[in-house]
């Protein structure tokens, strides 16, 4: 999991040769639950169940959600370019990835707000736009900022890292780039296309 971080080469070479699923699983749904507690905890002091309870599915649809996204990238680029050892591969990229994708982002954000509580001593007004993005092209406070929040400098992380998972199924050069790109690009496009649908919908009533 360290060569997740510092070498995706040899990450992806390791995970093609023997897959594991456990402890990224663990982490890829614990980093995201950290990072929500990190944020509501200190507002909620009495602990109330439905708020903890509300960071828990938050963690699981954040973590596990991606790492789902990422396998089905992975499953089906494998029957594509018929790989062996397909399935357990493409699960081991799906929740090895899902700790680059979703886990530290959030816990880069949590860390973000609470460090901007503690200078500042309230709550960020954009925290969608806390950390480097494309948001930060837009004024401050904009739904367009909050839209291109998600294109942080986490998204060239992932591109790099699903780029060479490519690798372990036959792909080079720019194909490999391209489809590295497309798995990291397409959820927040979609989020982006679904947000921006849903506040003209609301514009208009």
């Amino acid at each position: 999991m360290l060569d997740i971080l510092v070498a995706p080469a040899a990450a992806a070479h390791r995970i093609a040769r023997d897959p594991r699923y456990l402890a990224p699983l663990v982490l890829c749904f614990v980093l995201p639950l950290a990072a929500n507690l990190a944020l509501i905890q200190p507002r909620n002091s009495a602990g109330n169940h439905e708020t903890i309870l509300m960071a828990l599915v938050s963690a699981a649809m954040q973590g596990i959600g991606a790492a789902v996204w990422i396998f089905l990238c992975f499953l089906l680029i494998g029957k594509v370019t018929r790989q062996q050892r397909n399935l357990p591969v493409a699960w081991s990229f799906g929740v090895n990835g899902s700790i680059v994708a979703s886990g530290i982002p959030a816990l880069a954000q949590a860390a973000a707000v609470r460090i901007a509580e503690a200078v500042s001593g309230s709550v960020p007004l954009n925290m969608a736009s806390i950390l480097p993005s494309l948001g930060w092209f837009e004024p401050q406070g904009s739904v367009s900022a909050a839209l291109l929040a998600p294109f942080d400098v986490f998204l060239i992380w992932q591109v790099v890292l699903f780029s060479q998972f490519l690798v372990a199924f036959g792909l080079a050069g720019w194909a490999r780039w391209l489809l590295g790109t497309s798995i990291a690009v397409i959820p927040p496009l979609v989020f982006w296309a679904l947000t921006n649908f849903m506040l003209t919908i609301f514009a208009h009533k």
